[in-house]
């Protein structure tokens, strides 16, 4: 089967893990993103669990196997 994923990916190996039948976060990403928002994300595949509110200033999302990670918008210019 050939692989016909983008050159530029580059996946990680990451145990796989369980805790009385619940999935296990085994690692958490903090993404820096080059616009405003996470659109291009979402685009790619991700899905949007919570957006910036009183309580966060970022967007919580999750890869297409459940990841969450965090996407942080750019700050202002020094």
């Amino acid at each position: 089967m050939a692989d016909d994923r983008p050159a530029h990916r580059h996946p990680l190996p990451l145990p796989a893990g369980e805790v009385r039948g619940l999935a296990v976060h085994r690692m958490h990403w903090d993404v820096d993103l080059a616009g405003p928002d996470p659109t291009r994300l979402i685009t790619a595949g991700a899905t949007l669990l919570r957006e910036p509110d009183a309580d966060i200033r970022w967007w919580v999302l999750a890869d297409p196997e459940g990841n969450e990670f965090c996407a942080f918008a750019p700050g202002p210019a020094a």
